[in-house]
């Protein structure tokens, strides 16, 4: 099962911000939910976790897209892109999806 942490985790960890983990206690109210940054993040990187957070989806995918998904390297480039561009990771992510059921 997917929890709101294990997502907003996984976010994180694919914009390469240092995090030790993430805990949610509501997932309906987002001032419950705490990171825990490493000793190395930056306060750039603080921010900009918090902003991931704020506009994380937390929609799980069904159907044949659910496990491409989960694939490590295609959510580090959907990270990446969002971060070259200036999109929101939401925003590639929806481009990806377009892509593969176009």
């Amino acid at each position: 099962m997917t929890t709101a942490a294990s997502l907003a985790d996984a976010a994180l960890r694919a914009a390469n911000i240092p995090i030790d983990g993430v805990s949610v206690v509501d997932t309906t109210n987002r001032a419950t939910w705490r990171v825990d940054f490493m000793a190395a993040a930056t306060s750039q990187q603080k921010t900009q976790a918090a902003t991931i957070l704020a506009t994380l989806d937390l929609t799980v995918p069904t159907g044949p897209l659910v496990e491409l998904a989960k694939q490590p390297l295609l959510v580090a480039v959907a990270a990446t892109l969002a971060k070259r561009t200036g999109a929101t990771l939401d925003a590639v992510k929806a481009d990806i999806k377009a892509f593969y059921t176009a």
